[in-house]
């Protein structure tokens, strides 16, 4: 009872059967006992005279707060049902908040060769700034924990304001996790006063610049 063949489960289920010799992929069984782990389940019942009767069924993996293939702006935080499973290669434990900017894959592994992957991105989300725009004015990036991140190859922290008096072509470059990686270009342009391109004046002039 509560499992059928070739039988796949979203949750953890408590298979029932009236005999007294049970194997759970190999080692004795209970009826009644909860089965939970993810992955392929192999069920072998044994009776007189040589009897045997087996029910092979599935328990798939359940994966809340993220999403495959999916681009997020901030942190995530994802549960999964599951003690096996890899971030990037590495040991995860589910339920552990995941905010460094980058490209993660997940693995699930699980009983009898159960295998799942799935990829997301957690972006910049670079605020304060556009790629390959001018300005005459300060300027405050503000973006997602990074690995690395560089203003003309020297560290950047978010939030600090590049000044209006640093004219010129600026980069800035942030690495994330995977092999994340954005660049962007911007110019700082001067701002003059009191005089103007191409102006002709008859007296002394006093520009103002800023830079």
């Amino acid at each position: 009872k509560n499992v059928e063949n070739e039988g796949v489960y979203n949750s953890a289920i408590a298979p029932i059967a009236n005999a007294e010799t049970i194997y759970l992929n190999g080692v004795p069984f209970t009826s009644g006992e909860t089965v939970s782990n993810v992955g392929y389940h192999s069920m072998r019942i044994e009776g007189v005279g040589g009897y045997v009767h087996e029910i092979s069924f599935t328990i798939n993996v359940r994966i809340d707060g993220v999403k495959n293939g999916e681009y997020y702006q901030g942190a995530v935080c994802p549960s999964i049902n599951s003690d096996q499973i890899l971030l990037n290669g590495n040991p995860y434990e589910s339920g552990t908040v995941i905010s460094t900017i980058g490209y993660y894959k997940i693995k699930i592994m699980g009983v009898g060769g159960y295998e799942k992957e799935l990829s997301f991105t957690i972006s910049d989300n670079l605020q304060g700034l556009t790629n390959g725009a001018t300005y005459q004015e300060n300027v405050t990036p503000i973006f997602n924990s990074a690995t690395t991140v560089t203003l003309d190859g020297a560290t950047f922290t978010s939030g600090t304001p590049i000044l209006s008096s640093n004219i010129g072509i600026h980069k800035l470059k942030i690495v994330g996790v995977g092999g994340y990686e954005k660049e962007y270009v911007f110019t700082i342009i001067p701002t003059v006063e009191n005089i103007e391109v191409g102006g002709t004046y008859q007296g002394s002039v006093s520009p103002v610049i800023n830079g």
